[in-house]
């Protein structure tokens, strides 16, 4: 889609710090809201628990010998030995030191066992809910490995003392056996000299036995020693109420902020002027603060708050859209005086010629409820107030208005399209110099029924009557004025918008900052390039300060701005700016007066 200023969509822009932060700060209560419950539920768990204490036992651990000719019987390996501790056997035998009724299996739930870095030491922890049980526990589990360990290599010993001591009473047997053999052969026979031989062999054979024998019985079986007692512990090491209630607060409020920004990610609302860019694809040519609840229960015609509250935000926000207005309008009209490329007309969807002169805007929105209406008109006013020739237009049939706003009957823009009033008799002036206003006239059912009992014609048909060649005749009659603006219904939902899109110069698109969705924005954008239309720029409507940028800041500023823009209007063209003024201040005060 063309659009103003020569904006294109592959300008958007990225998600940004300020953009997070904004986020953060128009969803801070959503933020504090998911923190102070994770903080609550965190501090409701650990002020709920069973305090558990914890008692500790270090051990230094030895090599036993299990083998006596394992070479590697002098290295302790204590990943090895930190699982006997937690074996069923050691907790067994503690469980006997400890006269206990618990399983093996549960006290071992109770045992932790760390190995800490470069040290041949095992610290064995206990957990109770008793102080004297944990420390009872970690001794008990401390003793119990030491004398696992301890019985594991006695019975190694023994078991290979045994064995070389039945070995040795063998080869004795077979030293008599020989011997006797001996004393029965001749002599230096080649008899002898061969029993003598095997004789010699079996004696060294003994000799050999009663050396390891000797070795095995002299084999430490001390598998290490308790080097640190458990102590009673003075204070439970679970729940630790303070960490537990800073882990709550710290994750809460992590957890705050991905709730908040995928909240504002996945709910696609429309809710500044970045998001507002990218569905669009053109500028924002205006953000429009969110009215107090006090000023939107006003009547109708005190929704102008362009003259009702010249020094608002909201009002400062209006003359904004004009300027902004204004300088696409300038620009394109210089863009047709100085020729080149820019002199072509460009070409829609559809492959019409679209003009680059902007005097006929359509101000639309996505859905209804938006405040398109309010937009236009206040809009009309501020270049009215500039010295603009101004004619608005009421193209909603379905919900009109821009009577209401500006107390004025509703005949009009109905009538003329089915030939029941002329253009001339139905644009009338309105109390603000230099803006005139064509009703929507009697076309919703409700304003149809009273228009029937007084005998005019019902008109059910809105976009019917607007894609006729009556609408171009009256937007050509009004092409008198410098700005024809165009209050039309919204785009989903209804066709009445579509078939004017191809009519105007340009469409503004407004956009609530409080319900208006991409989906939704972007869906009314394809519809208006589909039918011809030329966006030139969106209108960020119903936007809260708080929760971002909010425009200029004290009303002091904005005073002088409009002393500024007074005396310049004032020294420029015919001097009826200040005038205008004047007059819409008696309109003001004649609404309020009725």
């Amino acid at each position: 889609m063309e659009n103003a200023g020569g904006w294109s969509p592959s300008d958007r822009p990225t998600v940004t710090l300020h953009d997070v932060m904004t986020t953060l700060r128009r969803r801070k209560w959503s933020v504090l809201g998911v923190t102070l419950l994770v903080t609550v539920l965190a501090a409701a768990y650990s002020l709920t628990r069973t305090p558990t204490y914890t008692s500790t036992a270090e051990v230094l651990a030895k090599s036993t010998l299990t083998s006596p000719f394992d070479p590697s019987a002098s290295e302790v390996n204590l990943q090895t030995e930190a699982r006997v501790v937690a074996s069923t056997a050691v907790a067994q035998i503690a469980r006997t030191l400890l006269d206990s009724s618990a399983r093996p299996e549960q006290l071992l739930d109770r045992v932790t066992v760390t190995v800490p870095a470069e040290a041949d030491v095992m610290e064995i922890t206990f957990s109770a809910t008793d102080p004297a049980f944990a420390q009872a526990g970690a001794e008990a589990f401390a003793e119990a490995y030491l004398r696992f360990r301890s019985q594991q290599a006695t019975d190694t010993v023994a078991r290979y003392t045994d064995t070389l001591q039945a070995q040795i009473g063998e080869v004795a047997s077979q030293i008599e056996e020989q011997n006797q053999t001996i004393t029965e052969l001749v002599p230096q026979s080649e008899s002898w000299l061969s029993a003598r031989r095997k004789l010699a062999e079996l004696e060294a054979t003994q000799i050999r036995l009663q050396e390891l024998l000797s070795t095995a019985t002299t084999v430490s079986v001390d598998p290490g020693q308790i080097i640190n007692k458990a102590e009673l512990p003075s204070s439970p090491s679970s729940p630790r109420n303070g960490f537990d209630i800073a882990m709550g607060l710290f994750l809460g409020l992590v957890l705050g902020i991905v709730v908040a920004l995928a909240r504002d990610r996945y709910r696609d609302r429309v809710t500044d002027a970045d998001a507002l860019e990218q569905s669009t694809g053109v500028p924002v040519l205006a953000v429009v603060p969110r009215l107090r609840a006090l000023q939107a229960a006003r009547r109708d015609s005190e929704q102008l708050v362009a003259l009702t509250e010249p020094r608002s935000g909201v009002a400062e926000a209006y003359r904004a859209l004009r300027t902004n207005l204004l300088a696409i309008s300038n620009r394109s009209t210089s863009a047709q005086g100085r020729g080149g490329v820019h002199e072509q007309p460009t070409t829609g969807s559809r492959g019409r010629p679209r003009r680059r002169s902007l005097k006929t805007i359509l101000v639309t929105s996505a859905e209804s409820q938006e405040g398109k209406t309010t937009i236009a008109a206040n809009l009309a006013v501020c270049l009215a107030l500039a010295g603009k020739e101004v004619v608005l237009i009421c193209a909603d049939m379905r919900y009109p208005r821009i009577h209401a706003l500006f107390d004025l009957p509703n005949e009009g823009l109905a009538q003329v399209l089915a030939g029941e009033l002329s253009v001339a008799d139905s644009v009338r002036a309105s109390e603000i110099p230099h803006l005139r206003v064509l009703t929507s006239g009697a076309v919703s059912r409700r304003e149809a029924r009273v228009a029937e009992e007084q005998g005019a014609m019902t008109l059910l048909n809105p976009a019917e009557l607007l894609q006729s060649g009556s609408m171009l005749e009256v937007l050509a009659y009004c092409g008198d004025a410098e700005f024809v603006l165009i209050d039309s219904p919204p785009v989903l939902g209804v066709a009445d918008s579509l078939p004017l899109a191809s009519m105007v110069d340009g469409i503004i698109i407004v956009a609530d900052a409080r319900k208006g969705t991409a989906a939704s924005v972007g869906a009314a954008v394809y519809q208006l390039d589909q039918a011809g239309g030329h966006l030139i720029g969106g209108v960020l409507n119903a936007f809260d300060p708080a929760g971002g940028a909010a425009g200029y800041g004290s009303n002091d500023y904005r005073i002088g701005l409009m002393y500024r823009r007074r005396v310049s209007t004032s020294s420029e063209g015919n001097g009826s700016a200040p005038d205008s003024e004047g007059k819409a201040a008696a309109f003001l005060r004649k609404g309020r007066q009725r």
